[in-house]
């Protein structure tokens, strides 16, 4: 089963009793703070979920198997994310969810 945008919102609504515009305003407002957060290049850590940092990636030279052709890959900031200690050491369910 796939979890998508619609059904997050749906469980915030359910959860914290508020309408589907209210749960669909609080969730893209978190979204833009981690955007926000991250842009900025700082480090988000979520006590038992996890944290997010970004990361340079060096260029590199890398082969178009298709073309048979050499191209570089510029540098770039990538995203990380690591799962938290109890989030690894749980089993998760997927009603929890």
């Amino acid at each position: 089963m796939k979890l998508v945008k619609r059904d997050l919102v749906h469980n915030i609504a359910k959860r914290a009793h508020v309408s589907l515009e209210e749960s669909k305003i609080i969730f893209d407002k978190l979204i833009l703070a981690l955007e926000s957060a991250l842009a900025r290049g700082e480090r988000i850590e979520i006590r038992d979920l996890g944290t997010f940092r970004v990361r340079w990636v060096h260029g590199r030279k890398a082969r178009n198997l298709l073309q048979g052709t050499s191209i570089l890959l510029t540098p770039r900031r990538k995203v990380v994310f690591r799962a938290g200690k109890l989030w690894k050491s749980r089993e998760l369910k997927s009603h929890e969810l």
